[in-house]
């Protein structure tokens, strides 16, 4: 599938020939409707209720960027006047100011929070893509898996060949259901990658591993460099065309993130279904197909990745003033998928974190804070830890390979009896 201009829908992303300015006014409607309430700095969280959405039982500060810092620069209301003084002329992107913007892990609980329905994300890293076409000098670490994934298709400097070298004999043959593995998954936490193909095997489940996958391109476009990505998205559709995918399966939050929101972006709709791994195995767990057997006795707390809970289900709401009835029934619904599967495995006793669902704590890890600012990245995960340890858990699980990755490096940093786990390990493991 070959990718062009005309694919591409007004505000995301933009023309190479459009200049800084028209690239951020773009988001000129939204970007004055921030009053400056500051609710995008806060949540309000505590446990569910049983009818309503959420309990605001509790108001605590849930921007990791902004706690940190403290400017008022670091939250998502100063991010709004950063753009206004760039569509005014008061303000030229700089070094200074990718810098502030690129310490936010573009978690989007300021997107969640906001009353207006301004669509944050996007217009951070509409700015931090300006900043890019600006000259602006990318940082050292976000420079070095730039250049790798362009010479490996893969942020980790790792061999391409060694993509599916978790698998025994990978076969090169056509499915309707295609496992996309993601690069953390494939060059780091492996155990994730193995364990999600040993469950769909056990499950009688026809699929296929790519070995021509390459890395769907989220690394780059949370840091603004859109034009790293079009040639990341073209391999990736081709090769999923060849492989005859009608449903792609994806067990990395980041990488069905972008595959859902994202790449309908350039190429308006695309030719297979996409579904993350907790939907696919919760409706299989509906269907009387899933049936974990095996006890796992431990008090566990569910840790909501971004990119799976805020990121879809903002993406589902859509930019609305009032929400209809399906969507609030969807955003209820999503953030009991993997609860529903981890309840059905015996012996786990669930307890909830304080801060949950769309009001969850972010890892840290997200929009190249891992890779440039690895202390905040540590403290932010620290912090979730806390949070999972005061709720009583000894398991604390997830599914992304890039929050188990950076929960597990802060426990060890804090030496916490806490476990980390990956959902799909678990269930594989039980059934």
């Amino acid at each position: 599938m070959i990718l062009t201009e005309s694919c591409i829908p007004d505000g995301w992303p933009f023309p190479r020939w459009m200049t800084t300015l028209s690239k951020i006014s773009q988001y000129k409607s939204y970007i004055y409707r921030c009053i400056h309430c500051r609710a995008c700095r806060f949540c309000y969280s505590g446990e569910p209720d049983r009818v309503g959405y959420r309990d605001y039982t509790g108001i605590l500060t849930n921007c990791t960027a902004g706690k940190k810092y403290g400017w008022e620069s670091h939250y998502g209301s100063g991010k709004m006047w950063i753009a206004r003084a760039v569509i005014e002329g008061t303000v030229q992107p700089s070094e200074e100011m990718a810098d502030i913007l690129l310490r936010c892990p573009t978690c989007g609980n300021c997107q969640i929070q906001c009353e207006n329905n301004i669509p944050t994300t996007e217009i951070i890293e509409a700015l931090r893509a300006a900043c890019v076409d600006a000259g602006v000098q990318s940082h050292e670490k976000h420079s070095a898996f730039l250049q790798s994934i362009q010479a490996n298709n893969n942020p980790y400097n790792e061999k391409h060949e060694m993509r599916t070298g978790w698998m025994q004999n990978p076969e090169d043959r056509k499915a309707d259901l295609i496992y996309f593995v993601g690069c953390t998954a494939a060059y780091r936490q492996s155990d994730v990658a193995r364990s999600t193909a040993r469950l769909l095997e056990k499950l009688g489940l026809d699929f296929r591993v790519m070995r021509n996958e390459v890395c769907c391109g989220s690394p780059a476009l949370r840091i603004g460099q859109v034009s790293v990505v079009r040639q990341l998205i073209e391999k990736n559709l081709e090769a999923l065309e060849r492989a005859g995918a009608k449903k792609v399966l994806f067990s990395c939050a980041g990488c069905f993130r972008t595959f859902k929101v994202d790449y309908p972006k350039y190429v308006r709709k695309l030719p297979f279904e996409v579904v993350h791994a907790v939907e696919f195995f919760a409706d299989l767990l509906d269907k009387k197909a899933l049936s974990p057997s095996k006890p796992f006795s431990q008090k566990a707390t569910w840790h909501d990745p971004c990119h799976l809970g805020r990121h879809i289900t903002a993406h589902v709401k859509g930019r609305a003033s009032i929400e209809s009835s399906e969507v609030k029934k969807f955003r209820q619904e999503w953030f009991e998928k993997p609860r529903r599967l981890l309840r059905s495995i015996p012996g786990v006793q669930l307890v909830e974190m304080y801060r949950n669902r769309e009001d969850a704590w972010c890892c840290g890890a997200g929009g190249g804070v891992k890779s440039a600012y690895p202390d905040l990245a540590s403290e932010t995960a620290q912090e979730r830890i806390r949070e999972a340890e005061a709720a009583g858990a000894s398991s604390l699980i997830t599914a992304c390979p890039f929050c188990l990755t950076n929960l597990s490096d802060a426990a060890r940093a804090m030496s916490s009896q806490m476990r980390v786990l990956d959902l799909f390990q678990l269930l594989e493991q039980t059934v």
